[in-house]
């Protein structure tokens, strides 16, 4: 990657992704409304110094210009190759050798049916990206309107290279989720808040919830292999604070696990084990709560608001470990006149 498509943030090596930053910094930038600070890229057309003479290689290629008359030295470059190029008696050379474009088409659908998209195809196999899309689809655009759009040929060198394609020389966009919610997981519940992670992982934090809370059955690689950086990172480095025992309590709340209470937390298929008589002893000081706040006079439902609980999970759990007398105050009023 060329230092012209870097993050222009002191010591950041991400890619660009607007206004001369990457997504992380981008992100920092709006919501402390400072993108006017990085003002967009400069769009316009580059036109070659006054003093300079108009040759084709240098205005086009590095002056980036694209006035009339360099348009048309481009043209007329082009119509000489191709002359030269007819009279050495190489004309196959002006548009290449094609094959048939069937078989690279079935090959290209075999492809996608591994759920692999046309884009990472393409840059996988080194060839452009419209050539894929036009396997996948026909040509596209007016010109064509009016005739046949499915492609009938291409070039050899992008067959062989996309006939020499398989499935394993092709990295997965997208994998499973569960290694990673795990791991991010484990991380808030040993403190660190979601923001934190969030920014880490270069992403808001609406979306990194998603994916914490397991909403996601997929991923990116690219993301997965982010959280396994930061868990590699991280996991011996537990938080104090408030934030970060609110961060405990949600992961207390969701059950959540610690970093060592996985075997691997890749393939095993449950969570660890956990200490059933502990979860009776949490069980029960809910409980020895509840009765206190019933006897302290509170309402059933200011109860249930002050525990973070809702009135019928409360009632659920008192029927649990047969404490009726608790249960009762929190049936709703349809099952009361049943009961």
């Amino acid at each position: 990657m060329s230092d012209a498509k870097l993050c222009s943030v002191d010591d950041c090596d991400r890619a660009i992704v607007a206004r001369g930053m990457c997504r992380k910094h981008y992100l920092q930038a709006h919501r402390a409304r400072t993108l006017d600070d990085h003002p967009l890229r400069d769009r316009t057309r580059h036109v070659c110094p006054s003093d300079h003479p108009h040759t084709h290689d240098t205005c086009w290629l590095e002056h980036n210009c694209r006035c009339d008359r360099c348009r048309h030295d481009r043209q007329m470059e082009r119509q000489r190759r191709r002359n030269r190029l007819i009279a050495y008696d190489r004309a196959d050379q002006i548009r290449g050798e094609h094959v048939a474009a069937g078989p690279v088409r079935d090959h290209l659908v075999l492809l996608l049916s591994h759920g692999i998209g046309l884009e990472r195809i393409a840059d996988a196999a080194g060839i452009p990206r419209s050539v894929c899309l036009d396997l996948k689809f026909g040509r596209r655009g007016k010109r064509w309107e009016g005739t046949n759009r499915i492609l009938q040929s291409v070039r050899r060198e992008y067959a062989d290279q996309l006939l020499a394609l398989t499935v394993d020389d092709i990295e997965r966009a997208l994998i499973d989720s569960v290694g990673t919610s795990r791991r991010l997981q484990a991380l808030v519940a040993i403190g660190w808040t979601e923001t934190q992670l969030a920014e880490r992982m270069s992403m808001g934090v609406g979306n990194f919830w998603r994916i914490v809370c397991g909403m996601r059955s997929r991923v990116t690689a690219a993301t997965a292999a982010r959280a396994v950086e930061i868990f590699a990172e991280l996991w011996d480095q537990p938080q104090t604070g408030y934030f970060a025992d609110h961060a405990r309590r949600i992961a207390e709340r969701r059950e959540w696990r610690s970093p060592l209470a996985w075997d691997d937390i890749d393939t095993d298929p449950a969570p660890a084990v956990v200490d059933e008589q502990l979860q009776m002893t949490k069980a029960d000081v809910f409980l020895e709560d509840v009765e206190f706040l019933l006897d302290s006079g509170e309402a059933p439902e200011q109860v249930a608001i002050i525990l973070g609980r809702k009135p019928d999970a409360i009632a659920k759990l008192a029927e649990r470990h047969d404490r009726l007398d608790l249960a009762r105050p929190f049936w709703s009023t349809k099952r009361q006149v049943a009961a």
